[in-house]
């Protein structure tokens, strides 16, 4: 036995003579480093096209979003004037607006939470918000049928109290998307022309339901609104503050990416831009 593998081994020696193991060498090496190079390359596509898609799915989650505020706050106004003609003699004119086919698929964003999870979160409650809003309105079409004016009210204030606390989240929404836009996707702000108009638009209503709410709060003394309601009040404002305040996200943008954008967006809300069709 030992023997026949003496002579084998003699028998490769001789075989292996004039081979030119270099040449083998750089071979090995040279496929190995071609295939490596290959597959790295393939990532590094497919890194490409992934961001790609990405970068047009946020975007016009942007978009989208930029749409319904637009539409709720309509919305808003269009419940606000139904209840002004039930309880006062100066009738405004209320326009039709159809807001049952509008809402966010959260389908196909998940790729969100590799940066923002709340993000991601903030997403499912607008959409579960939008739902609600749809329901609360074909139950308030069948008490217009049947009920009284003081319960058809009521359904109405709840409605409009809704829809504010919506276009809070999507008001936040539009801005973190803004900044995610700008930080992972190196665009600039978007927050102009007629995006900055749904800025607008929903900063109006945002602030003039602040204002109000602070100021029944501070002469709750001098008014005849009963405890019960004045708790709902300030509830609902802390919540819309707590929107305002802890749903918009930075991402990291440095201070100096910060100040821009802001002076970007307060130059664009002074000149308070509004198309023609797109008058409230």
């Amino acid at each position: 036995m030992n023997l026949e593998i003496a002579n084998m081994v003699l028998n490769i020696g001789e075989a292996t003579k004039g081979f030119d193991w270099g040449d083998f060498w750089t071979a090995l090496f040279a496929s190995f480093f071609g295939a490596l190079a290959a597959f790295g390359c393939n990532i590094w596509q497919e890194n490409i096209r992934q961001n790609r898609e990405e970068k047009a799915k946020l975007l016009k989650l942007f978009y989208d979003t930029s749409i319904l505020i637009k539409a709720f706050v309509y919305y808003h106004e269009h419940i606000a004037a139904k209840i002004n003609n039930m309880t006062t003699d100066k009738l405004k004119s209320i326009s039709t607006i159809t807001i049952k086919n509008l809402n966010i698929m959260i389908e196909g964003y998940g790729f969100i939470t590799k940066f923002s999870p709340k993000l991601y979160e903030i997403l499912t409650y607008l959409a579960q918000d939008i739902n609600y809003i749809y329901k609360q309105e074909e139950i308030s079409s069948e008490y217009f049928i049947k009920a009284t004016k003081e319960v058809c009210l009521i359904k109405l204030e709840h409605i409009k109290v809704s829809t504010k606390k919506l276009v809070a989240k999507l008001f936040t929404c539009l801005i973190s998307t803004n900044n995610a836009l700008i930080r992972y996707y190196k665009l600039n702000n978007l927050i102009k022309d007629e995006v900055a108009n749904s800025y607008i638009q929903a900063k109006k209503v945002l602030d003039k339901t602040k204002n109000a709410y602070a100021n029944i709060l501070s002469t709750s003394k001098e008014s005849n609104i009963e405890k019960e309601n004045l708790k709902t009040i300030k509830i609902d404002l802390d919540y819309i503050n707590e929107i305002l305040d802890t749903w918009v996200m930075d991402f990291g943008l440095n201070k100096k990416q910060k100040e821009i954008i802001e002076k970007e967006i307060a130059d664009q809300a002074k000149l308070k831009w509004e198309a023609p069709e797109n008058e409230i």
